[in-house]
């Protein structure tokens, strides 16, 4: 059987992309996919066409995870600063849903598209919410203006046990911040003591006002002989999302 030149470059390229990304690779943390939510770290080239190009195949990413594979949450965020680096969060209900996504043909075509644009590989994490109360609080509504945080907070083994309720109940607190859309801790497989906070502003003024509420600087205060790496926030532009 023969194949043409133009088939067969296509497959290989769609080969690559499987082996490069977790859709069918990407460099990981861990290998499970039955967790709840996913995380993608990718960076596109510093060039107004790079960011084009890659933010309008993020987007039909996004477009087929939820209208084709009910993915409950999916966005496409821009790091404020600096806007060629971005995150992909992902709120799935089952392990399958998502296996099924990212063994796709048309994922894996997306993702090939992507790789021109990509200045290094996406990083894609695995976790789960800590708190169950956290999936009912789901943000609904897009607007201009909204952020998306992803703070990391890295216990040292022995500090686990004391600094677990202290994550929880700042979580919770926070929850009732103004315009807080979301605030949900969620740990980072298969490491038990490493923690991402998965926060959705209204805007970066109702961030800034979180920072400097009294339960986050006593949070920060309490949890700085516990951790063993620096807080870590990063702030990103919410630019699409689709889900509940």
């Amino acid at each position: 059987m023969k194949w043409s030149i133009s088939v067969v470059l296509l497959l290989a390229t769609i080969a690559t992309a499987a082996a490069v990304l977790g859709f069918a690779g990407v460099a990981k943390a861990e290998q499970s996919v039955s967790q709840d939510v996913v995380l993608v770290y990718g960076e596109l080239a510093p060039t107004s066409a790079a960011q084009r190009d890659g933010r309008a195949v993020l987007k039909k990413l996004t477009n087929l995870a939820t209208t084709k594979f009910g993915a409950r949450y999916f966005s496409g965020g821009f790091e404020i600063g600096r806007p060629n680096r971005f995150i992909l969060t992902e709120i799935w209900s089952d392990g399958g849903s998502y296996t099924a996504f990212t063994g796709d043909g048309a994922a894996q075509q997306l993702i090939a598209q992507l790789q021109p644009v990509l200045i290094a590989p996406l990083d894609e994490r695995h976790g789960a919410f800590i708190m169950p109360s956290s999936s009912k609080h789901l943000p609904t509504a897009q607007h201009a203006g909204q952020i998306i945080v992803i703070a990391h907070v890295d216990f040292v083994p022995a500090g686990l046990a004391q600094g677990m309720p202290v994550l929880k109940k700042f979580a919770a607190q926070s929850m009732a911040d103004p315009g807080v859309a979301l605030f949900a801790p969620i740990t980072w497989s298969p490491t038990n003591n490493h923690f991402q906070l998965i926060e959705i502003y209204d805007s970066s003024k109702s961030f800034d006002e979180h920072i400097q509420a009294a339960h986050a600087i006593a949070f920060r205060n309490t949890i700085r002989p516990l951790v063993g790496a620096p807080y870590d926030e990063r702030r990103y532009s919410v630019s699409f999302h689709q889900g509940l």
